[in-house]
């Protein structure tokens, strides 16, 4: 179980096309015979089984790339996390799971320069 779960994991994070998503799902419901959202459901829990079930729904915006909203971006998942304690994690996944890889590499950059200040 955990060997799948880190292969979805990899795949699903990595793979930043619209299409790579989708065709997961469909090569996984031919595999195993049910749906992916059903065993990421099964297999995980709390914030992470969100995460995953989220990404896995392939509804992450892949043609889009706005440069001017990643400061914005960083400084909101600074604020959700660092910034205080606790997590905000319905935060982490929005933007995790929505904006388009391209645009997440960004943030990231930005969000060390939001987090050394």
């Amino acid at each position: 179980m955990w060997m799948r779960m880190w292969i979805i994991n990899t795949r699903l994070s990595y793979w930043h096309h619209f299409l790579s998503r989708r065709s997961i799902k469909v090569e996984y419901q031919k595999l195993y015979g049910r749906p992916l959202e059903k065993d990421l459901r099964g297999d995980t829990s709390g914030d992470f089984c969100r995460l995953m079930v989220s990404m896995a729904s392939a509804s992450r915006d892949e043609t889009g790339c706005d440069p001017s909203l990643a400061p914005k971006l960083a400084k909101s998942l600074y604020a959700a996390g660092a910034k205080k304690m606790g997590t905000d994690e319905v935060e982490y996944n929005r933007i995790m799971s929505t904006y388009s890889y391209c645009l997440l590499r960004q943030v990231f950059q930005e969000y060390v320069k939001v987090s050394e200040i």
